[in-house]
């Protein structure tokens, strides 16, 4: 009978310990978080996705940009040309380094012409005297490689300088490439 009684008497409900409750609601709450989280990027994955094919539709529409094309193309017939130029540009400093070198220093130079396709060069320019002028020409021809010297409008200033004008035919060591 005694066990009788013991069945029939409410027994407690056996009480569940506070961490395995307070790790439910935490679950629960990552669980809706996350799933919130899940379908706001889905979304806005859709919303963005949905905006570039938009933004591609109109610059297909767009089509190209004329104007750039025609400057672009405008800069490149610059540079081509600006390049081709530039390989044709022949230096001459190798001309100037001679004079440098045989110029006569009581020689004074008013003018100096250069003619790169006939290899030839012009001076004018004026001396003290008639001695200066010959060994100007004696060492302008003993230089290497210039032929063809000539002398023309020879003549004297009021203060007695020699005034004339000279050309000769330059190597084409005197030109780099």
């Amino acid at each position: 009978m005694k066990d009788d009684l013991v069945k029939i008497i409410p027994k407690s409900k056996p009480e569940t310990p506070k961490a395995i409750t307070l790790f439910l609601w935490v679950s629960l709450l990552l669980l809706v978080f996350f799933l919130g989280a899940y379908i706001f990027l889905k979304i806005e994955k859709n919303s963005l996705s949905a905006e570039i094919k938009a933004v591609e539709n109109e610059f297909i529409a767009a089509g190209p940009d004329k104007e750039l094309e025609k400057d672009l193309k405008n800069t490149a017939k610059k540079i081509n040309d600006f390049s081709r130029i530039l390989g044709e540009h022949k230096n001459i400093s190798g001309l100037f380094n001679f004079l440098r070198d045989y110029c006569h220093p009581k020689a004074a130079w008013s003018e100096l012409f250069a003619s790169i396709p006939e290899m030839k060069v012009s001076l004018e320019g004026e001396t003290l005297n008639f001695k200066t002028l010959g060994e100007q020409l004696l060492a302008f021809s003993k230089a290497e490689g210039v032929k063809e010297i000539e002398v023309d409008g020879v003549s004297l200033t009021r203060e007695g300088k020699v005034e004339f004008g000279l050309s000769f035919n330059f190597p084409q060591r005197f030109i780099k490439k």
